[in-house]
């Protein structure tokens, strides 16, 4: 059992770590309006759906990190940031919210939308930009649009690992 929860967990941390290079490299895909998908809020809030509270906030330190490894910005913001989301996912879909892709799409916007508005707020808006509508228009819908495009693939693959993993693991146990 254990051994399958180590190669779960590398799995894991390996296509965070795909995920979270592709969406700092706009190379890999065409920028709509100037915006990117931000991969890595429906990878960990898809683990976060599958696994508990402490793997959950482990992946979003693990996912912040590397974001904020390729951004100029303050480190630590993304980490801690997808960290406290991460753990808040868990524990809703372990006692409150249903594990559907619909529910994953639902938390995946807010959550996304939180962001935006969040790094337009400390990043924008403290240095001077307070054109709010500008930005919500043409970055924060955008944005939000572009990653909930790519959350079922992400929800589905995540699934996928957990599903086939877990099969191994009950089948090595009879």
């Amino acid at each position: 059992m254990r051994r399958f929860n180590i190669l779960k967990w590398c799995v894991y941390a390996l296509a965070i770590l795909i995920l979270t290079v592709i969406q700092m490299q706009a190379a890999f895909y065409p920028r709509i309006m100037d915006c990117t998908p931000l991969f890595a809020i429906p990878a960990v809030l898809a683990i976060a759906m599958f696994e508990n509270e402490t793997a959950a906030g482990i992946y979003g330190i693990f996912a912040g990190l590397i974001w904020d490894s390729g951004t100029g910005r303050v480190f630590g913001f993304n980490a801690l940031f997808l960290m406290c989301f991460a753990i808040a996912a868990s524990l809703l879909f372990e006692y409150l919210l249903n594990n559907t892709p619909l529910s994953a799409m639902l938390l995946t916007a807010i959550i996304t939308i939180i962001h935006e508005i969040i790094t337009w707020f400390f990043f924008y808006f403290m240095t001077g930009d307070r054109d709010f509508l500008f930005a919500f228009l043409h970055i924060i819908l955008p944005t939000t649009a572009l990653t909930l495009i790519f959350t079922l693939p992400i929800y589905y693959g995540v699934r996928f690992i957990n599903q086939k993993i877990s099969d191994s693991d009950n089948d090595s146990s009879v």
